[in-house]
């Protein structure tokens, strides 16, 4: 069974079926033991659970089940995601050459909440979280620091709509 670009093993549907009708099951427990079962990973190695809690929904859908309700999300885990928007704002008037050697850089762990900063300070949609996996880059120049930011989300497999308008 095919969700998005994920191919499922067959028995995936049938083990999901027994999951809800057992009892007892979370979203979230489902998502994690899918992830496990499927052998999902990132390229890193590690599980991606983020994505794989998309795809117990659609699995339901297709086969007319009903998962349980989703629990609410803890305040404590919406505070922390919040970041304040903060990041100062830098007016350059200068010739491209002035700033220096420029790099896009991947943004690791410790430079998170610099990049999310950023977006919650200039981007429209404020640092709204975006659909599943996500890469991250900073665009740096050498003489002003960070100029700039690019995320490269999930969400782009969804656009076909969008690319057949084009």
């Amino acid at each position: 069974m095919r969700i998005g670009t994920r191919q499922f093993r067959p028995d995936a549907a049938a083990w999901l079926k027994r999951g809800l009708e057992s009892g007892g099951c979370t979203r979230c427990s489902l998502a994690t033991e899918l992830c496990e079962r499927e052998n999902w990973r990132n390229p890193l190695g590690a599980p991606c659970f983020a994505s794989a809690r998309t795809a117990p929904p659609k699995l339901a859908a297709k086969q007319g089940l009903a998962l349980p309700e989703a629990l609410p999300m803890a305040a404590a885990t919406a505070a922390s995601r919040a970041v304040p928007p903060d990041y100062p704002d830098l007016d350059l008037d200068c010739a491209l050459g002035d700033l220096g050697p420029v790099a896009v850089v991947l943004v690791d762990d410790c430079d998170k909440r610099l990049a999310r900063s950023m977006k919650a300070t200039h981007h429209p949609e404020g640092d709204a979280a975006c659909p599943g996996g996500r890469i991250r880059y900073c665009i740096a120049s050498e003489r002003y620091g960070p100029l700039g930011g690019l995320v490269f989300g999930a969400a782009s497999w969804h656009q076909k709509a969008r690319d057949r308008h084009i």
